[in-house]
């Protein structure tokens, strides 16, 4: 891995996956490397605390700046990827935090992440941006309800804390992968997936028509 002072581009730099969380995506990068993130961050970032707390709402410019010379990634592509990108319609102001932690889901990737099954059972997978939006709750692809916790050992998703050695998107605990977790869904769960659908799926328009409008 070449010095973040070096010109040159990583040996080893996954592209990012359609709609990935920027912390998904990093803790890939990392992996390459057969790195924890934690370890590799302070690695690229010497003195520098960028893997605490919440990495996807409190990553600065330069972070990205950097992250986008030595992966080819362009800045926007990665900005895009962060909660930054919805921080304004997250609240009025920049403290509003009140706000916040009712549009986001958790304010702390330490604490976890919802997945779904289906999309972690893919050739690639990874986790969604969209995962980490507060109303946001089925997967509208298989939709299916998303989960927090593994169905076995009932440890909560934080995929950053995987052993580098097993599967991306494994449990921490039991390291049964998250793929084959979810129970079938019957036909009232049905009912409650398709209006929990319409509703985010109707927020979600609002956002976008936001952007395309700005």
């Amino acid at each position: 891995m070449e010095s973040q002072t070096s010109d040159k581009l990583w040996p080893l730099r996954p592209r990012p996956c359609r709609s990935e969380l920027f912390s998904s995506w990093l803790v890939r990068v990392a992996r390459c490397y057969e790195m924890p993130v934690q370890t590799f961050c302070r690695a690229v970032w010497p003195g520098r605390e960028v893997w605490r707390g919440d990495v996807d709402r409190q990553i600065d410019d330069e972070a990205l700046y950097l992250l986008s010379s030595k992966t080819g990634v362009a800045y926007a592509e990665l900005f895009s990827m962060t909660l930054r990108a919805h921080e304004q319609y997250a609240g009025a102001s920049p403290n509003d935090e009140s706000a916040r932690e009712l549009y986001f889901h958790f304010g702390n990737t330490d604490v976890a992440i919802r997945y779904c099954p289906g999309c972690l059972a893919e050739r690639q997978p990874y986790f969604r941006l969209e995962w980490r939006l507060a109303f946001v709750t089925v997967c509208p692809r298989h939709r299916r309800p998303l989960l927090e916790r593994c169905d076995y050992c009932k440890a909560p998703c934080l995929f950053a804390n995987v052993d580098v050695h097993r599967p991306f998107g494994s449990c921490r605990r039991c390291h049964r992968h998250l793929a084959s977790m979810g129970k079938v869904v019957d036909r009232d769960m049905a009912l409650q997936v398709e209006l929990h659908l319409e509703f985010q799926e109707n927020v979600l328009s609002v956002l976008r028509q936001g952007r395309t409008a700005e």
